[in-house]
């Protein structure tokens, strides 16, 4: 209850102070996300991404380099399971997925 309150008034902040959000929406296929998060500023002492939130939980994996992993391995998903991930970050820079065939999609 206390980590869906905090990730509300998270959520509720980043609409207020002009933070951006990352959608990523598919079916567990068994393997790790793996996403470039940019520096903010040229010592790379600051990255892009703020939050991760996961199937509507806060992510509690390391998000601070130039590039990380999502371990969806260790959060007890089966394969086909849905996944929602959401990235939330700073203005002005974006995390992008580097291996977007991870999650399966199915087609419309």
């Amino acid at each position: 209850m206390k980590k869906s309150f905090l990730s509300f008034v998270f959520l509720s902040f980043c609409a207020l102070y002009g933070f951006g959000q990352v959608t990523i929406s598919g079916r567990y296929t068994g393997e790790n996300v793996f996403i470039s998060n940019p520096a903010l500023d040229e010592e790379a002492t600051h990255y892009c991404t703020k939050q991760i939130v996961i199937n509507g939980k806060e992510y509690d994996g390391q998000y601070t380099s130039k590039s990380f992993e999502i371990k969806l391995d260790e959060l007890k998903l089966t394969v086909g399971d849905s996944i929602k991930i959401e990235i939330f970050h700073h203005e002005g820079c974006e995390p992008k997925m580097l291996n977007k065939g991870c999650l399966y999609v199915p087609e419309r």
